[in-house]
């Protein structure tokens, strides 16, 4: 759950670098993301929901004593982080290929 969603957190916080945007927490990160993103439609409320649920159970994962996801629980996340992912990397190749700093 943790690798999951540091991939995305990670790809987010390089596109919100990519506009001169930035955040000191995960919840900031999360809170620019759908202010610069998912308000301005170029990622879906779908993804932002997706990311949130994903934001969510690494919370659990990392900081409630006991807790364990089972893979039947976490092979389900791969293919929409998977596209999270893509969608922000195809993203990121727009702005270099249009020449933006």
């Amino acid at each position: 759950m943790n690798r999951l969603y540091y991939a995305c957190f990670n790809a987010m916080s390089a596109l919100l670098a990519n506009d001169g945007v930035y955040a000191k927490t995960h919840s900031g990160i999360k809170q620019m993301f759908g202010l610069h993103f998912v308000k301005t439609g170029k990622i879906s409320e779908e993804m932002s929901a997706f990311y949130t649920s994903l934001f969510q159970m690494r919370q659990s994962a990392d900081y409630e004593a006991m807790f364990h996801y089972e893979e039947e629980n976490v092979l389900p996340l791969i293919t929409p982080a998977r596209e999270l992912i893509f969608l922000i990397d195809e993203m990121l190749a727009a702005d270099i290929s249009a020449g933006k700093p």
